[in-house]
């Protein structure tokens, strides 16, 4: 699992996804699949997700995917 994931409590709460091991590995994929980074490594992906989070609608897309995954 990434190193970033710890940082997504907020978007965990907003999803309404409880914040588990068993979901941030899950969020791990959404996020990189969201970027179309799967291959990247914690450091790039954290790097290019703290901006693109800045856009609320990126925000919106990744909140929703998480609900979708649960």
């Amino acid at each position: 699992m990434s190193c970033y994931v710890h940082n997504l409590a907020d978007l965990f709460a907003e999803a309404g996804v409880e914040n588990t091991k068993q979901s941030r590995k899950r969020a791990d994929g959404v996020v990189r699949a969201a970027l179309g980074m799967p291959d990247a490594h914690c450091p790039e992906i954290w790097r290019e997700l703290k901006v693109w989070l800045q856009d609320a609608a990126n925000r919106q897309e990744l909140v929703s995917r998480l609900r979708d995954a649960g």
